[in-house]
């Protein structure tokens, strides 16, 4: 579809598109959208330190720069600024999809943080200010993100926000220790894998102390056995610790000390078959499911411990994802069971794992997700332009090169490329999600299990039908009107987007072409090509090109007026050229009555700016 929806109302508007000729096989997609009132800002604020990352302890300068969107900076404006602060973990060894991590990192937005200072300034002749930020020294080892909010307003009293950051870490360096496997016999030996890098990714010689601990849901710890390694100039060695005869859950923890005396640390998890195992703490019906890795690829094999905390229990495993996959009845020798699953390309991204059993009057079940990334999947995108920068109303070329994981060209592939106005990205972020995401995310588990011990019916009394089931809600969609027309805008010089294309096909050399006119708009040109192949292999790529001019004229009136209002409109007139102009500033306008100011010739100094003001007030409603 495209401008063929005649929407003139405000609000949220959802589109569903189905397919197939009913029936079963009939599949839907749904989508939406906003239609808003709004004013595209006319600059971006962004916040730059002059260092990525500190020591905790030590202060970090930071750049706020104000841009307008056709590349010139927003000169004199008056600054506002706040530092927040809130806990960062290093992203080295982070794993997104781990529940524990993903929790911890929830405190890392751009809207988190403790205030620690608010203060005022003013930009200079560059669209600058240079400011201090402190750090503090951590009391239990954290690191922490510094966070400057900057709200810049500009001679035509228009106020734009943005925000910048900077790490500061407790130590110099990070240590991780990672365990061959999670999961270890009782009575073998456990290798371990100990590194140690700085925050640039560089590996670091040091000495680090390994401890095996058994502990309990109650976080209680009790040394089992402990050694020290040698790191060499790689930053990596590997120990090997003695594991005990006890089946349960322990940790491996890792410390160093870094060149400024401070202690950092790594712990990680591992599992011993057998023993009695005390699970979920007040929870004892849930059973746990540990791998022996993190990630797989096809043609592996997961091997997987389930542990039921039941001696001799028969466990109902099945794999699942839209439906299952596989099902099997195993009986647990001890208080664990080992389950083996080939990996096929099938499961990717992902496929999930459940284990059932029931003993004594109650279910036991437990799951797990086991990661299938999609690496084969994943299209390389370039665009570029003939130029980076263009004059209004002049063509651009864009080309789009696309090649597969292994550097081959990727031919056929279809692409959508739209170049929108970057402004509008400043009203809203673009929140579309990563398309390889959008294909290839979480495979959620479609299947339920459900056990005659927990049955029950609720019905409804009267005359009305009961819905005894119900697949999904009913849809509550917008009502498109036909009959409803939109009136074209006067602004049709300066529209938002200026492409729109989703039928761009790369040829046999994996490139692809798309011409644009520029339109009026002097601004930042946003292009956004998204595409994929019949074999769902999927990429996207952003490119961003000014279109400007050297002598500018900016207008700044109100949004809207109420009746007895006086408002002063103001005409901002902006010379980058190499030496002073003069210029005539006039006003025409209709409904308005004009109270005071007339038409005049300014002087405009190189990479200066003149401002005209009229008053008036509105003749009528």
């Amino acid at each position: 579809l495209h401008d063929a929806l005649p929407i003139s109302a405000l609000g949220s508007y959802y589109i569903q598109v189905k397919s197939g000729g009913g029936g079963t096989e009939e599949g839907f997609m749904t989508g939406n959208f906003e239609v808003e009132a709004y004013k595209k800002p006319e600059y971006e604020v962004r916040v730059t330190p002059s260092k990525g990352r500190v020591l905790e302890g030590e202060s970090v300068q930071a750049v706020i720069d104000a841009r307008y969107f056709f590349g010139e900076p927003v000169s004199g404006a008056k600054v506002k600024y706040s530092v927040y602060r809130n806990p960062y973990w290093f992203p080295l060894w982070y794993d997104p999809d781990d529940e524990a991590d993903a929790d911890q990192n929830d405190g890392d937005s751009d809207f988190a943080g403790d205030q620690l200072t608010e203060q005022e300034g003013q930009l200079d002749a560059d669209g600058k200010l240079t400011i201090e930020v402190p750090t503090a020294t951590s009391d239990h080892g954290n690191d922490f993100r510094y966070r400057v909010e900057a709200h810049v307003t500009d001679a035509a009293n228009r106020e734009i926000s943005g925000t910048g950051g900077v790490i500061a870490t407790y130590g110099s360096f990070a240590i991780n220790v990672t365990p061959e496997s999670y999961v270890y016999e009782p009575g073998s030996r456990a290798t371990l894998t100990i590194q140690a890098r700085d925050y640039d990714n560089h590996p670091v010689s040091t000495r680090a102390h390994v401890a095996l601990l058994r502990w309990n849901y109650k976080n209680d710890e009790t040394l089992i056995s402990a050694t020290d390694v040698e790191l060499d100039a790689s930053g990596e060695a590997k120990t090997a610790l003695q594991i005990p005869s006890q089946g349960g859950s322990y940790r491996v923890r890792a410390t160093a000390k870094t060149p400024e005396g401070r202690e950092v640390s790594s712990t990680s998890y591992l599992w011993i078959a057998g023993g009695n195992w005390a699970l979920g703490g007040g929870n004892r019906n849930n059973i746990q499911i540990v791998p022996d890795k993190k990630t797989y690829k096809a043609g592996d094999t997961a091997k997987l411990l389930i542990v039921a905390g039941q001696p001799g229990a028969a466990v109902y495993v099945t794999v699942e994802g839209r439906d299952i996959r596989q099902q099997k009845l195993v009986r647990a020798q001890g208080s664990t069971v080992a389950f083996e699953l080939p990996v096929d390309a099938k499961f990717e991204p992902g496929i999930t794992v459940n284990a059932t059993f029931i003993r004594d009057g109650a279910q036991w079940s437990g799951a797990k997700y086991i990661r299938i990334p999609p690496v084969d999947h994943e299209m390389n995108v370039r665009v570029a332009t003939d130029k980076p920068q263009y004059l209004p109303g002049e063509t651009a070329e864009y080309s789009i090169d696309v090649t597969d994981n292994g550097g081959k060209p990727v031919p056929r592939a279809e692409f959508s490329v739209g170049v929108v106005d970057e402004a509008i990205y400043g009203v809203r972020p673009d929140t579309t999600e990563n398309i390889l995401s959008f294909f290839f995310g979480h495979n959620y588990d479609a299947v339920n299990t459900q056990s005659s011990l927990e049955y029950f019916f609720s019905g409804q009394a009267g005359k009305r039908r009961m819905q005894l089931a119900e697949l999904r809600p009913r849809s509550r969609l917008a009502q498109l009107k036909p009959e409803r027309l939109v009136q074209p805008k006067v602004r049709k010089a300066f529209p938002d987007t200026a492409f729109w294309s989703a039928a761009v096909v790369t040829d046999a050399k994996g490139h692809a072409r798309a011409k644009v006119e520029f339109p009026d708009s002097l601004t930042t040109w946003r292009a956004t090509a998204r595409g994929i192949t019949a074999d769902t292999s999927v990429g996207s790529a952003v490119l961003k090109t000014i279109v400007r001019k050297n002598l500018i004229l900016r207008l700044a009136t109100p949004r809207f007026l109420v009746q007895g209002d006086e408002v002063t409109i103001s005409a901002l007139v902006h010379n980058y050229l190499t030496s002073a102009k003069t210029a005539r500033v006039s006003l025409d306008v209709q409904g308005l009555e004009v109270l005071s100011g007339q038409t005049q010739d300014v002087t405009i100094p190189s990479r200066g700016e003149a401002k005209v003001d009229w008053r008036g007030k509105p003749r009528q409603t």
